[in-house]
């Protein structure tokens, strides 16, 4: 891919579970992974960006896709505008990297890079060609040096468009399957896209499956871009996509951001997308490009990116985990502080299930046949043990009032205050 990716094509980092894997691989295809949905815990919101590459502030860093070499060491291949392919390595979980240097030495055309392993030591990059995608392999887990092992692995023919380097899981019976969308060309701007499949008895030679598995086209109309795929323990597939918000004809069609789907038939259809919130202070419309694998504590790592004018495109890390299973809660207690000038309450808390940092709003009233208002206060500052504190001021001279804390619909059980 030589030419800049559109802006919204930055790469993505997944977070992770603490759930032991059944077995500990390099991005393997055969790596089971916990059945979502999840909840997300940031890293790093600009873990790769081009400073890190050595690249121009402003350029594109995009498509990323990380193995777990043996030694611990998260390595990720991204693509870098002018550059092609490149490497960085992580030493602690995905947190921060350093540049180790350029696959091929310089852009010679490929994209969307997916890097899986082989099982014999090596590793197979897949990757977007003119003709469709690309199987390379390297002659070690080690080595991010790839030689030519297919060209048009997988036609883009069958398609009837170019198509991205796929997400691939391996199911039971050893059959691979890939799942791609159609490309996503610079300055094209957002656009409904739909996700394809092929199937292979080695991981090499690959047979179109017929249909659409996500997306314009099959039983989910919400757009998936350039998806990455995950093997659960039961053996459903799990699909990360992005969505730009758009639908057939450029209708919007919703929140744009980053979703989850499983399948449990293979890989063939996939229930309702759920979305995967990510917390990001960088730009927007972030949490394209997504890569997920095991760390080597078996945790799941997430990385997606976007891009901002200010940084060019850039690639975050997450943790992925199951939210809660039990039911949220927010408790309070709260004390009035009464000047000449002013009538202050201060409010502590506790929460389940929820981020306590992402609190409403306080609701007051000052008596039980008022009606509740939401009032306008300093943001709450959070504790490391996840209590926060909320600070407020009250517009009129009563002798009590009635303060409770809510998210969504969950609601703390009201306190009365005396002033």
């Amino acid at each position: 891919m030589s030419t800049m990716r559109a802006a919204l094509l930055a790469g993505l980092t997944v977070t992770a579970f603490l759930t032991a894997p059944t077995s500990m691989a390099v991005a393997d295809a055969a790596d089971e992974i916990p059945a979502g949905p999840y909840t997300a815990s940031v890293l790093n919101e600009s873990a790769l960006n081009p400073t890190v590459m050595g690249s121009q502030v402003g350029q594109p860093v995009a498509d990323v896709s990380m193995v777990l070499l043996p030694d611990g060491t998260i390595r990720a291949f991204v693509f870098v505008q002018s550059r092609g392919l490149e490497v960085a390595d992580s030493t602690d979980g995905g947190k921060t990297f350093t540049r180790v240097g350029s696959v091929f030495g310089s852009d010679n055309g490929y994209g969307f890079p997916r890097v899986v392993k082989t099982g014999d030591g090596r590793l197979r990059l897949y990757s977007s060609t003119s003709g469709g995608i690309a199987c390379l392999v390297s002659s070690s887990l080690t080595s991010y040096k790839f030689t030519l092992e297919k060209a048009d692995c997988i036609p883009s023919a069958p398609y009837g468009t170019a198509i991205t380097g796929p997400g691939i899981v391996k199911l039971a019976n050893g059959t691979y399957r890939a799942f791609f969308s159609d490309f996503v060309s610079a300055g094209g701007g957002p656009k409904a896209r739909s996700i394809y499949s092929a199937s292979s008895p080695d991981g090499t030679t690959w047979t179109a499956d017929p249909g659409v598995r996500y997306g314009p086209g099959s039983a989910i109309t919400r757009s998936g871009e350039h998806p990455a795929a995950v093997l659960h323990p039961d053996g459903s597939i799990g699909l990360f996509a992005f969505d730009a918000g758009v639908g057939p004809g450029g209708v919007p069609s919703g929140p744009m951001g980053l979703y989850y789907a499983r399948s449990t038939d293979g890989g063939l259809t996939f229930g309702e997308p759920t979305a995967i919130s990510l917390t990001n202070a960088v730009g927007q419309g972030f949490g394209n490009d997504p890569d997920v694998i095991l760390r080597a504590d078996g945790s799941v790592l997430l990385s997606a990116g976007g891009f901002a004018p200010s940084v060019g495109g850039y690639i975050g890390t997450y943790v992925l985990a199951n939210p809660p299973t039990e039911s949220p809660t927010i408790a309070v207690t709260c004390k009035a502080k009464v000047t000449v000038s002013a009538r202050t309450v201060r409010c502590r808390g506790s929460s389940t299930g929820i981020d306590p940092g992402s609190m409403l709003m306080p609701y007051v009233r000052y008596s039980p046949k008022d009606t509740w208002v939401m009032v306008s206060g300093t943001p709450p500052t959070v504790s490391t043990k996840g209590t926060f504190t909320w600070t407020f001021k009250l517009t009129k001279k009563k002798s009590m009032v009635y303060v409770y804390f809510a998210h969504g619909t969950t609601k703390s059980v009201s306190v009365a205050v005396g002033l």
